[in-house]
């Protein structure tokens, strides 16, 4: 009876010290599976776009060589209207040039202006300038009879008159179609757009670099010879 108490205490204690050096030996099971944290958001980055279209060249303020031309033009088509008037054998003769002159010249002006590569104006303008012009030579002509002289021969009617047809006619003229002109539009000369934000495509998993605690990647190269 004493014996079987004795080995059964041994026997315990045996199962013990097993389930003890088991407890304590590591498994060699895997640890559960954790789930990995989220890759990092993808970065946004700009991306210049295409080369567009080019943009519109800058206008300059004034064309000297064009003015002139249109200056000239003016300053002719009066004096001309004069010379064919005084040699017309009929007052419908002398009259005609007098009243084509201005429409004339008005057209002629407009005609080179839109010559321009940068402006463009109505035709409108000047015509209507070199009409108004060449209207103030009644007014100028009743002025100077107005004016009292001394001697037999009064110039002022002849001088007045000839300020409003030789001179304010043409400068109306000119001075219309610079006022009234505006830019040439260009066809497809339109700014080019800002940088848009394009999103990147999710980068690559870095290699080499740590992705999550206690993971490494590292690159292999194998060699066969």
């Amino acid at each position: 009876m004493g014996k079987s108490r004795v080995f059964a205490a041994l026997v315990t204690a045996a199962l013990a010290l097993l389930a003890g050096s088991a407890r304590a030996q590591p498994s060699d099971d895997p640890p559960p599976h954790e789930p990995r944290p989220p890759l990092p958001a993808p970065r946004a980055r700009y991306l210049p776009q295409p080369p567009g279209p080019a943009r519109t060249p800058p206008q300059p303020e004034f064309e000297s060589g064009l003015a002139v031309q249109q200056a000239l033009v003016a300053g002719v088509m009066p004096i001309a209207a004069v010379a064919v008037a005084v040699n017309g054998r009929t007052l419908s003769g002398a009259a005609v040039p007098l009243v084509v002159a201005p429409l004339a010249s008005g057209t002629l002006v407009c005609l080179i202006g839109n010559s321009s590569e940068h402006y463009q104006a109505p035709c409108e303008a000047p015509v209507i300038g070199a009409v108004l012009g060449a209207l103030t030579t009644v007014p100028l002509w009743y002025l100077g009879t107005t004016v009292h002289v001394e001697d037999d021969v009064n110039l002022a009617p002849l001088l007045l008159g000839a300020l409003g047809w030789f001179i304010i006619q043409p400068v109306a003229t000119v001075t219309a179609w610079h006022l009234l002109r505006s830019p040439r539009s260009v066809p497809g000369a339109t700014p080019l757009p800002p940088a848009v934000l394009h999103r990147a495509l999710p980068p690559e998993r870095p290699r080499g670099l740590s992705l999550a605690p206690g993971e490494l990647t590292l690159p292999l190269v194998s060699l066969a010879f």
